[in-house]
């Protein structure tokens, strides 16, 4: 029995250190019994420098996140959408951890029951 309302959630990160590196991209598809409810996506400014490693591999380079909204302006939105949900993600352990860094850095505490695809 798959609980009533979830959020799958993708990030794209400037590299694997969720203390120290920024996320890129998120995607969020919010599902309330069973029925897609809200979508979300963005590219975001990281702030910080795109590694070439993390360029090729994403495929996101700086010049197209230049104009994109920063973390900042998009949070609430972001934790509203999430909002009595459980966390659903590939590999949920990297996209959790660093969508909590996140949060933690606008002094927002996030957590959530989470399931891992």
């Amino acid at each position: 029995m798959l609980p009533e309302k979830l959020v799958f959630v993708d990030l794209e990160t400037t590299g694997a250190r969720s203390a120290y590196d920024r996320v890129l991209e998120i995607g969020i598809v919010r599902v309330e019994n069973n029925v897609i409810t809200k979508t979300f996506s963005t590219l975001l400014n990281p702030e910080t420098r795109i590694p070439p490693e993390i360029e090729r591999l994403t495929g996101i380079h700086a010049a197209d996140v230049t104009n994109a909204p920063h973390f900042s302006t998009v949070r609430d939105e972001i934790m509203e959408i999430m909002k009595d949900c459980v966390f659903v993600a590939h590999n949920v352990r990297f996209d959790y951890g660093f969508l909590r860094n996140e949060m933690r850095r606008h002094d927002l505490d996030f957590t959530a029951k989470h399931f891992c695809t």
